[in-house]
């Protein structure tokens, strides 16, 4: 979902702790204003435009849209930090809304029920 060259500028080698990785991938991402500001505008925009390539995904990113961008967040870890409360929001809000065809496990498909 993410640009491949934050992602690997970030990962190599891996950064200590559950906040300083993603934080990396968000600010060289320009996802964030500041440490503890998401950039709503460019967030919104990644989203959407990974939709329009993933359009069986469009109401997972909708609902992130809605619950991690156009919300107050609640904060995840002990300590503040903006980058992983968008990031564990985001993944919660497409695992609510995953499509029928993702839901895989092993070789064979697994289908969620419906809520």
């Amino acid at each position: 979902m993410g640009d491949p060259k934050p992602l690997s500028e970030c990962s190599n080698p891996k950064l200590s702790g559950p906040c300083n990785d993603i934080q990396c991938v968000f600010e060289k991402s320009g996802f964030l204003v500041d440490k503890n500001t998401l950039n709503k505008d460019a967030y919104r925009s990644h989203l959407r435009k990974w939709a329009e390539n993933h359009r069986d995904w469009s109401k997972g990113i909708d609902k992130a849209i809605a619950d991690c961008v156009d919300k107050d967040l609640r904060q995840y870890l002990s300590y503040p930090c903006r980058a992983y409360d968008v990031f564990t929001c985001t993944g919660i809000a497409l695992l609510k809304k995953c499509p029928d065809n993702a839901w895989k496990c092993g070789t064979s498909n697994v289908v969620a029920p419906k809520s």
